[in-house]
């Protein structure tokens, strides 16, 4: 993947439309680290994926206690103590959507999973 940054901030620009179709979250990650086979952890509900890291990092995923079987999100962005997010399917349209903000010490939050 490719970083860019931007003043004092690391971005990751992603080839995505706000409000296209994404699918179902965990599905839409896998689709855009074409991880299927390289991360087998990560795969059925968000809410089984086990978290492989304790930091956020640009580039990972936040997963989430959110909704009813949980959630994953890819951080975009870090910003002071906020994660910047892009994911799909967070309100159950399976649409992308961009820019929510969580904070890092959010109870929502169950970890992170890195690619790397």
């Amino acid at each position: 993947m490719v970083l860019e940054e931007r003043g004092d901030q690391i971005v990751t620009p992603l080839p995505y439309e706000d409000g296209e179709h994404g699918g179902q979250c965990v599905v839409f990650i896998q689709r855009h680290y074409e991880s299927y086979y390289d991360h087998p952890a990560f795969r059925g509900r968000a809410g089984d994926i086990e978290p492989n890291s304790a930091i956020p990092e640009v580039g990972g995923a936040v997963i989430t206690y959110e909704g009813s079987i949980g959630h994953v999100a890819m951080i975009t962005e870090i910003k002071e103590n906020n994660l910047i997010l892009i994911e799909s399917n967070f309100h159950g349209e399976e649409k992308i959507l961009y820019g929510r903000i969580i904070p890092i010490d959010s109870p929502k939050i169950k970890g992170y999973y890195s690619f790397n």
